[in-house]
């Protein structure tokens, strides 16, 4: 992915990504943020630098793991993924809070809610894959909801 970014931008991850050859394969790890003042600024611009590489990656399932978050990941292997009886054995809560009075983007608080380019604007991509996976978890409540009132009338 490197290959496909300007010398600069390869720069920028390079100095935030350390190569672990011991692991099988090798792997890259975030450095750890040491306190950095624009800690933020950093990790948007790293975010959206691999997110733009990785459109570059033939596998879709590689892709994917730089175009949505840990939450998202979750939720498309838990319980999006999963049949009911391994989802019955796992148990999962999930919880979905819609902010009524959202912050701009230029408030810190914002950050805490939503992913903001440059402490300017509201990360459309960002938005618009949170709004997919609303639509997925929602459809997925209807569907297993539906199936244990069958299941239920049924016993």
């Amino acid at each position: 992915m490197l290959a496909t970014m300007q010398a600069e931008e390869a720069a920028l991850v390079k100095d935030w990504f350390e190569l672990d050859k011991k692991a099988d394969p090798a792997v890259y790890h975030l450095l750890p943020e040491s306190g950095k003042d624009n800690w933020w600024g950093i990790f948007v611009k790293l975010q959206a630098l691999l997110r733009k590489a990785s459109q570059a990656l033939e596998d879709p399932s590689r892709r994917q793991l730089y175009e949505i978050s840990v939450t998202h990941e979750e939720a498309l292997n838990g319980m999006l993924t999963q049949s009911i009886s391994e989802q019955q054995q796992a148990k999962c809560f999930f919880f979905s809070r819609p902010i009524v009075s959202p912050p701009k983007p230029d408030d810190k608080a914002a950050r805490m809610f939503y992913d903001v380019i440059d402490g300017k604007e509201f990360d459309k991509d960002a938005s618009n894959r949170l709004e997919e996976l609303r639509k997925q978890v929602s459809l997925w409540f209807v569907r297993e909801c539906a199936a244990c009132v069958v299941r239920c009338r049924t016993n």
